[in-house]
């Protein structure tokens, strides 16, 4: 097969493709380094023609580009935000997959974590237009955390990441930022359909059926058995509901199918909302919950943790420590403590709800998005 030079840019990207599928990776990357280069050659000849007319664009505002592998989730949450509050930039996302080289005008692209980071293989002189928001300890156990390097910087979701990153050599590390809520959009809401029907309604939110996934948040591991021992030992009417990506079941029990418009009234059906992660950064469905009044009981990790004081804040700390049966059994014991002292506590839970919701506005997104306009100014300002 001959190598055509003179196609565009376009027909090389599909050519590249083709010729993968085919299995000449050697042609695949040739094809790739010309894609690049001619990458670098138009962005070259942008920053040049946008220096020349930067008096004329004075007024223009700044391109910012999220850039997803999962739609109706967490990170789609905070574009959607940052689009709705911070309307100096213009906000677009794309979802990885995409034809990169489509989306190479963009001032500042904005990823998670590192997993999926360099899929996307830009340009050298485009990492530079690259940040990534670190919100799991997860990160340090991947072997390519040094790369993190490469990019613009790194933005830590809470004061115990930003200190693991600067150990381990991350040398742009930005300062701890906290994810907004939209209390406009989470709030409470007058009668709870449990207070109807006697029960006490207990929530979970994650994508639980990845077992890696399952086991870093305790689902199963604790939340599923503290609601079953929860009824079996005192018939106290406890039912637990969890939202997941696909609405599928898990042990019999059936996630909800959410989009992220109807989340608001799923928190608004609880009576209380557990996390047992082992880590967290700055968890958007604690901060959710919080925002709509509802209780939550949480490990002692993340952003949370760091900020938020036990009971005052309208959050109760429980334990997840050891990994052996009997240190696994006392934290169960202790997570099905905390559930009945809330079932059992009518008066508690309401003061609790007024608590959390209080705790969520002094970080609702009027208050927090001068500091993520000030982040995205210092790495689009040069």
């Amino acid at each position: 097969m001959l190598l055509n030079v003179c196609m565009n840019r376009e027909e090389l990207y599909l050519e590249m493709k083709a010729v993968e599928s085919k299995g000449l990776f050697s042609l695949a990357r040739l094809y790739r380094v010309i894609l690049d280069n001619l990458s670098t050659a138009d962005n070259y000849s942008k920053s040049k023609s946008k220096n020349k007319n930067s008096n004329s664009n004075s007024n223009s505002k700044k391109k910012i580009v999220f850039v997803y592998n999962q739609s109706d989730w967490c990170f789609d949450r905070l574009y959607q935000s940052i689009k709705k509050y911070l309307s100096k930039f213009e906000i677009d996302k794309v979802q990885l997959g995409d034809n990169k080289h489509k989306l190479l005008d963009a001032d500042l692209y904005i990823h998670r974590g590192i997993s999926w980071l360099f899929v996307f293989n830009y340009p050298q002189e485009t990492l530079k237009r690259v940040i990534s928001l670190i919100e799991s300890e997860r990160i340090f156990e991947n072997r390519r955390l040094i790369e993190l390097n490469k990019i613009a910087g790194v933005i830590p979701l809470n004061n115990k990441i930003r200190s693991k990153l600067i150990e381990n050599g991350i040398t742009n590390t930005y300062k701890v930022l906290c994810n907004g809520i939209d209390t406009e959009e989470f709030m409470p809401t007058v009668t709870k359909n449990s207070d109807i029907e006697n029960k006490f309604i207990v929530g979970a939110s994650g994508n639980f059926l990845l077992k890696s996934y399952d086991e870093w948040k305790g689902f199963s591991q604790y939340i599923v058995k503290a609601i079953q021992l929860c009824n079996k030992l005192s018939n106290s009417g406890v039912e637990l509901r969890w939202c997941g990506l696909k609405g599928r079941s898990y042990n019999g029990l059936v996630s909800t199918q959410i989009k992220l418009e109807d989340m608001p009234s799923f928190y608004n059906e609880l009576d209380c909302f557990v996390s047992m992660s082992k880590s967290e950064g700055c968890s958007g469905v604690i901060m959710e919950a919080l925002a709509s009044g509802i209780p939550v009981i949480s490990t002692k990790v993340g952003w949370h943790y760091e900020n938020c004081e036990e009971y005052k804040d309208g959050i109760i700390w429980t334990n997840r420590n050891g990994n052996s049966n009997i240190e696994q059994l006392q934290n169960i014991n202790e997570l099905i403590d905390k559930i009945l002292y809330l079932r059992n506590n009518k008066q508690k839970r309401i003061q609790l709800s007024k608590n959390a919701r209080n705790f969520a506005q002094r970080y609702g997104w009027h208050n927090t998005k001068d500091d993520w306009e000030g982040m995205i100014d210092f790495y689009t300002s040069n």
